[in-house]
């Protein structure tokens, strides 16, 4: 799919994602293995139906998604041809998220406070019974979790990138990860690799990360960041192959 903006479409105003990203003070960190995120999020029967005016549009699932500016800026450009769903663990940022959709009026971007590793499953299911064509998953500047300890809590996992695959096997759905954490981004890129079920995208190598280009217009905060110190981001951007899935 191109990524082109609509040209009639302007960005989501970084004016009101200054106001808005000002209103809230939250734990940047939270323990997903804590048992309040074990529990799943019960949706509507039509949340899908709830969330957008046209849910025939490809959509791009953003985990991780944070305060939203990015997923709010994609849907802004792209009124006509994509709807994103962004994925929040944290209740509060959700809330926030979901105010500023409120707020810029798009219909074409919805949010939802759950944990990937608890709830995937049960999204993803619920778009394929509509046949809603996942046209990207997105995972950028994930929680590192850098203690050895701790690294079970990071959202990529074997049983994510199982997810994932089991609910693209007929469509070759996209992945992209990205981090400025090179030890992370390898540790994603093994699990998707190691996998089976995805191939990179041509033009981009999984040995040269530091090299790979973002495929989408627009950057999230973090990224932004980042480049204004002078710092890397690695990349990388896999396509489901036609691998049955092996239940």
């Amino acid at each position: 799919m191109s990524m082109v903006p609509n040209s009639n479409n302007p960005s989501f105003s970084e004016a009101e994602q200054g106001r808005q990203s000002l209103r809230l003070k939250v734990r940047q960190h939270v323990n997903p293995l804590s048992s309040k995120y074990q529990v799943p999020t019960a949706l509507p029967a039509d949340w899908i139906q709830q969330a957008f005016d046209n849910v025939n549009r490809p959509l791009i699932v953003d985990i991780g998604c944070a305060k939203g500016s990015w997923a709010l800026n994609m849907a802004s450009n792209h009124t006509n041809d994509l709807n994103l769903l962004g994925l929040e663990i944290r209740r509060p940022v959700v809330d926030l998220c979901l105010r500023r959709k409120a707020s810029s009026g798009l219909r074409n971007v919805h949010f939802l406070s759950v944990n990937a590793n608890v709830d995937l499953t049960e999204i993803l299911s619920s778009l394929q019974k509509l046949s809603i064509p996942i046209d990207t998953v997105t995972i950028q500047f994930p929680d590192p979790h850098f203690k050895s300890k701790h690294k079970k809590r990071r959202v990529v996992n074997a049983g994510l990138v199982s997810c994932i695959a089991k609910f693209t096997s007929q469509i070759g759905s996209r992945v992209f990860l990205q981090s400025d954490i090179e030890e992370l981004q390898c540790d994603m890129v093994d699990h998707f690799e190691k996998s089976g079920y995805f191939d990179p995208v041509e033009g981009y190598d999984s040995a040269k990360l530091g090299e790979n280009v973002n495929p989408f217009e627009e950057k999230t905060e973090r990224e932004i960041a980042t480049y204004a110190k002078g710092l890397p981001v690695f990349r990388m951007l896999y396509r489901r192959n036609t691998q049955p899935f092996d239940t």
